[in-house]
C-alpha cells in the first residue's frame, strides 16, 4: 500500500465515510430531526463511528502525508485572525441571549469538535492529497471545497429538509475554500480541525441562545423569506474571500514546500 492514497481510493474512502455519517445520522434522527436537536442531545453516533473508521484505515494502511503533523501554531493563529474574529463575535452574541444548560453546552462543544476533526480528516486530509498530486493547487483547492460543500446536501436525509441542506451545502463550499487554504498554508490539518470545530460550536451556541430553544434560530430563519435563506451565504462570504486571497497570494512552490515540511 502506498503511503499516499491514490485518488480513486481516496474517493472510495470518503464515500464510505460519508455513508456511515449519513446513515448513522438518519438512524439516530429518524430522518426528521433538526441538526441542533441532535448536536445537543448526546453523541452523534454516525459522526463518531465515521471518524473511528478513518482512524482505523489510516493506522492500518499507515497512510502518511495527510497533514496530521504539528504545525507552527504561531503562524497558524496569525492566519486564522479573520474567522477567529467571527467566532468571538458569535460567542459574544450567544451570551446576550438565554444560555443553555451546562450539559447541552458540553454536548454541543464535543460534537462540534468531533465533526470538525472527522470532516477535515476526510476532505482536507485523505482527499486533498491525491487531488494536489493530479491537479494544480488552485484546482485541487476548489474541487475539495465543492465536494466538501455539496456533501452537506445529504444532510437532508437526516433532517428531512433538503432546502435548508442545499443552503448549508453552498455555505459549506464557501467556508471550505478557507479551510483548504489554511490546510495548504500551514501544512497541517490540526489548526483547521480546531477552527472548524470552534466555528460549528459558535454557530450552534448562538442559534440555541438567541433562539431560546433548540432549533429556534433555524426555525425562525425558515419563516424569514429570501433574506433568511441568503443569510448563511452572506455570513461565510468573508471566509470565502479570505480563503481565495490566501491561495492567490501564495505561489504553488511555496504551498508544496510548506505541505512537505509538515507532512
Amino acid at each position: 500500500m502506498k503511503s499516499k492514497p491514490a485518488l480513486l481510493l481516496a474517493l472510495a474512502v470518503v464515500a464510505l465515510w460519508l455513508g456511515i455519517t449519513i446513515v448513522g445520522g438518519n438512524l439516530q434522527s429518524g430522518g426528521k430531526s433538526e441538526l441542533d436537536d441532535l448536536v445537543k442531545s448526546g453523541p452523534l453516533w454516525g459522526v463518531w463511528t465515521a471518524l473511528t473508521f478513518l482512524v482505523i484505515l489510516t493506522l492500518a494502511f499507515r497512510w502518511k502525508g495527510l497533514g496530521l503533523a504539528r504545525p507552527d501554531w504561531k503562524e497558524a493563529i496569525r492566519l486564522m485572525w479573520l474567522p477567529g474574529l467571527f467566532i468571538v463575535g458569535m460567542l459574544g452574541g450567544a451570551f446576550t441571549g438565554t444560555l443553555p444548560t451546562g450539559a447541552v453546552l458540553f454536548w454541543i462543544f464535543v460534537n462540534s469538535m468531533i465533526v470538525g476533526i472527522s470532516e477535515e480528516w476526510a476532505y482536507r486530509g485523505i482527499l486533498l492529497k491525491p487531488l494536489r498530486e493530479r491537479f494544480p493547487v488552485m484546482t485541487a483547492a476548489l474541487l475539495t471545497s465543492v465536494i466538501f460543500g455539496m456533501s452537506h446536501a445529504l444532510n437532508g436525509f437526516v433532517t428531512g429538509d433538503f432546502g435548508k441542506a442545499l443552503v448549508q451545502a453552498v455555505a459549506a463550499s464557501m467556508s471550505g475554500l478557507l479551510f483548504t487554504a489554511l490546510r495548504l498554508r500551514t501544512g497541517s490539518l490540526l489548526p483547521v480541525m480546531l477552527l472548524h470545530g470552534l466555528w460549528d460550536f459558535s454557530v450552534f451556541f448562538l442559534a440555541l441562545s438567541v433562539g431560546g430553544d433548540a432549533g429556534g434560530a433555524e426555525k425562525s430563519a425558515g419563516d424569514g423569506g429570501l433574506a433568511a435563506w441568503l443569510a448563511p451565504m452572506v455570513m461565510v462570504t468573508p471566509n470565502f474571500l479570505y480563503g481565495w486571497y490566501l491561495l492567490r497570494r501564495t505561489k504553488r512552490g511555496d504551498l508544496e514546500r510548506q505541505g512537505a515540511v509538515a507532512d
